[in-house]
């Protein structure tokens, strides 16, 4: 037998029998990090003990075996839980973590397809995480802990661990971390399960699971399939960065607009509209619109079958005060022989008055009562359209009411006409033509419209002399009225 496996030999004996007797005294205990550690100070005592035992052996013995030792000939040598030689856990050899079966692949994604937020740096691995409280004995079962005890903080009891990546673990393949508590006295080593570059990963170093199902990371690349609508389901398609491989989410639809407000549909909106029910028999509804779509939800309003009264208050308006009328609180119809009721008191207020309407200095009403349908119009405003009024024909102005509170109300102020015409002192002068003889007419001073028939010179002439047509002529000629003849 060689030194070395000699050497080897003894020690795992030595180390067998140092372990009986430790199992042999606290049979019920656990092994402990510091139980561990005096085994292995003894281990390495028996060690020495052997390599001398095997300096002792003769020298041609030493040279029959060279062969470089090895972890699965002559076993593992653990230092801190990794092995010197192979550097495998000393948790890996005593029980194999099983692995895991690989998923099945879906249909890559087309090469052309863009993921938004795709990030094609290898993943970073943080040496330490946030603290995992309550810790989990080897049973699996939690620890439990007293509620005035703060769960962030080890208190020798329970202890609170962090995380650290040993070996990252693969889209296929498991990897392993080492969890400490805040404490330093108690750790151990854990397995990490496979992973894509597109789940999220907890503070246990593992990836998320929700029923079950993967949980993918908030800034993990995707790609828009399908947009889900009010009733429609979307697809989004996430990508491992390492392996490619595609994993499709499909999101639920996103509702009605007033679907998605809180309380729904126990605690209701105000509706988009409301028809009132008739008091006859009618029924009404009252209806919720999709902003987004087509779609509206519609619940009836029962009729009461007869009309229930009460005073509602009207607001001022251009022509009326603020008043009361007496309506139906279903269908809002006018009670029979309701009349506006104007309201007396602090609350009383008069009718606003048209945007054109003449008001004094302090903004009151020239005329507040304009049951005759007369308004006093204010010189300052412009009428919209106008028209001046003859002897005989009326004119008119039109006003507009416009402004804030502006109901559109037109009003037509007629301008009354003179009735008749009055004549001119001089007739007017219309000058002879090579065929015609001069005319005298008579024109109105106001519209200068003509009053009467036209009068030819000749014949004023012929008047003024007698009737004697020569002596007519002659003074119609002297006169320049007489009909000038062709050239």
């Amino acid at each position: 037998m060689s030194s070395k496996k000699l050497k080897r030999f003894l020690s795992v004996v030595l180390s067998l029998s140092m372990v009986l007797s430790l199992n042999t005294t606290n049979f019920a205990s656990e092994i402990t990090p510091e139980s561990t550690e005096t085994q292995i100070e003894a281990e390495a005592e028996v060690e020495a003990d052997a390599e001398a035992e095997a300096d002792k052996v003769p020298e041609e013995q030493h040279t029959e075996d060279t062969a470089e030792a090895n972890c699965s000939e002559n076993g593992h040598i653990f230092e801190d839980g990794i092995c010197t030689i192979c550097q495998e856990s000393e948790e890996g050899t005593e029980e194999e973590a099983p692995e895991e079966a690989e998923p099945a692949a879906e249909e890559p994604a087309a090469e052309d397809e863009v993921f938004v937020g795709e990030d094609t740096q290898d993943e970073v691995f943080s040496a330490q995480a946030p603290g995992i409280a309550p810790q989990a004995d080897e049973a699996g079962a939690e620890t439990p802990t007293d509620p005035e005890k703060d769960p962030t903080k080890c208190d020798g009891e329970n202890h609170v661990y962090t995380v650290s990546i040993v070996r990252p673990a693969s889209c296929t393949t498991s990897g392993m971390g080492k969890k400490t508590c805040q404490c330093k006295q108690n750790s151990s080593f854990v397995t990490l399960q496979p992973r894509h570059s597109y789940q999220k990963i907890g503070e246990d170093k593992n990836p998320v699971l929700e029923d079950g199902k993967v949980v993918v990371a908030d800034d993990a690349p995707k790609l828009v399939r399908a947009t889900a609508t009010c009733t429609s389901s979307g697809l989004v398609t996430y990508k491992c960065s390492k392996c490619s491989q595609p994993y499709n989410v499909t999101t639920a639809p996103l509702k009605h607009t007033f679907e998605r407000l809180e309380g729904w549909p126990e605690k209701k909106p105000d509706p988009t509209e409301i028809k009132n029910p008739t008091c006859g028999g009618e029924a009404g509804k009252k209806i919720w619109k999709c902003g987004e779509c087509e779609y509206s939800y519609e619940e009836a309003i029962e009729p009461t079958g007869k009309h229930t009264y009460y005073d509602k208050e009207i607001a001022e308006t251009c022509t009326t005060p603020r008043c009361t009328l007496k309506v139906c609180s279903q269908c809002q119809e006018v009670a029979p022989g309701a009349e506006p009721v104007p309201i007396t008191g602090e609350n009383a207020r008069r009718r606003l008055g048209h945007s054109f309407e003449a008001t004094t200095d302090g903004g009151l009403l020239l005329k507040e009562d304009i049951s005759d349908g007369i308004l006093e119009v204010s010189s300052k405003v412009a009428p919209i359209e106008s028209k001046d009024a003859t002897c005989l024909e009326d004119g008119y102005k039109i006003y507009e009411c416009t402004g804030d509170h502006g109901c559109g109300f037109k009003y037509k102020k007629v301008i009354k006409a003179r009735g008749s015409h009055e004549e001119k002192e001089m007739a007017d002068f219309i000058p002879p033509t090579c065929t015609e003889n001069a005319k005298y007419i008579t024109r109105c001073k106001y519209c200068d419209e003509p009053v009467g028939e036209e009068i030819d010179a000749l014949d004023l002439y012929l008047e003024l002399n007698g009737g004697d047509e020569e002596a007519a002529i002659a003074a119609a000629k002297d006169a320049g009225a007489y009909k000038l003849g062709h050239i």
